[in-house]
């Protein structure tokens, strides 16, 4: 926590606001603050491997940041480019993370663990990148909080928490599964979220 706030302090930002992408790091997994932590399970809520593999390369000509397992899906990447990255049926807008479920359809995870007890607002945004047929979830120490199905490009769905009681070290995991079709082809799938915590 202490490097948190220093990093705030440094950058002018709020240490009591913490968003998905600008925290964002492939330096160390959990990262040095133990606020994010990236991953994959085998169902939408229990369980967690941390991703191993971490890489920095190009799609389709534009600089991508990430995670995953041994260089495969599933995994979860940022596109730090300065711009959109754009393939075969997939667009990825500058600055946004995406996660993409594995061929065996395992759940790529993005987990935020509470660095201090209090009430927070939590605002997110699941939405198709690509072809996306996924499951999506926000689940709290196991719990359902919040899910949805993803269907088509550009399709998103919202989710908004205007209090959550959390208690330090409690985790809310954002999950995407590759959907009822059982399969993960062009399944890449755009997650905002931003934890505010309220005075």
């Amino acid at each position: 926590m202490w490097f948190y706030l220093v990093g705030a302090l440094i950058t002018g930002a709020s240490p009591w606001v913490y968003d998905a992408a600008s925290d964002f790091t492939i330096q160390i997994n959990p990262a040095l603050t133990g606020i994010w932590s990236y991953g994959w399970r085998e169902n939408a809520v229990t369980g967690l491997h941390l991703y191993s593999t971490h890489f920095d390369k190009p799609f389709w000509g534009q600089r991508v940041i990430g995670w995953s397992m041994g260089g495969e899906q599933p995994r979860v990447a940022l596109n730090v480019s300065g711009h959109t990255v754009e393939g075969p049926g997939i667009r990825i807008p500058k600055g946004r993370l995406c996660l993409y479920p594995g061929r065996g359809c395992e759940y790529s995870v993005v987990r935020w663990t509470c660095p201090a007890s209090g009430h927070y607002r939590l605002s997110a945004q699941f939405e198709a990148f690509a072809r996306a047929t996924t499951d999506v979830h926000i689940v709290k120490n196991g719990g359902i909080l919040g899910e949805e199905e993803i269907g088509n490009h550009g399709f998103a769905h919202d989710f908004s928490f205007e209090s959550l009681d959390l208690k330090a070290g409690d985790s809310i995991d954002f999950v995407v599964g590759c959907g009822a079709n059982r399969n993960y082809y062009g399944d890449v799938t755009g997650l905002s979220a931003t934890f505010r915590r309220i005075p």
